[in-house]
């Protein structure tokens, strides 16, 4: 017996560059939340609460980037990058990436490779030299980053002082 054939395709998926309004916020948010229970298991310290008002503030500055992936439509992943000159390197401008999520669901082929490699070219086309990520111990991508040629560049270390 042969298995259920797959109804998704690359056609079902989109990748946009989107303004970052407050229903494109309304998106994000839930999405935002199930991120962070996935990641932030002792959030009682310092819990989730996003400074909506500063990504606006970045994007009037035209220093952010939402990129969002749809399935049929609905937003299902996104990757949020805030860009500048870089204090260090003043003829580069560096892009950090903020926080970067695909629901569990979409988490498979290679559909996040994807997704990251069209991400870098509309950055490369805003002439952005460099893109950083910090990624979370608890969920790793680091080979996926690999594979779209990053390299180890820095490690990060955390610790509540609260």
């Amino acid at each position: 017996m042969v298995g259920k054939q797959s109804t998704t395709s690359k056609k079902d998926y989109k990748f946009t560059r989107e303004y970052l309004a407050e229903d494109t916020y309304a998106e994000i948010k839930p999405l935002l939340e199930e991120n962070f229970k996935e990641v932030d298991f002792d959030n009682k310290k310092v819990p989730l609460n996003q400074n909506i008002e500063f990504y606006y503030f970045l994007q009037d500055q035209d220093k952010l980037f939402c990129f969002i992936c749809r399935y049929k439509g609905k937003m299902v992943g996104y990757i949020i990058t805030m860009f500048d000159v870089h204090p260090h390197y003043q003829n580069n401008i560096f892009g950090q990436n903020l926080i970067t999520y695909i629901t569990p669901k979409h988490r498979k082929g290679l559909l996040a490779a994807r997704f990251i490699r069209d991400h870098d070219k509309q950055l490369r086309d805003l002439n952005i030299s460099v893109m950083t990520y910090h990624i979370r111990a608890e969920r790793n991508f680091a080979n996926l980053l690999k594979r779209q040629n990053y390299s180890l560049f820095e490690t990060v270390y955390r610790k509540d002082l609260i």
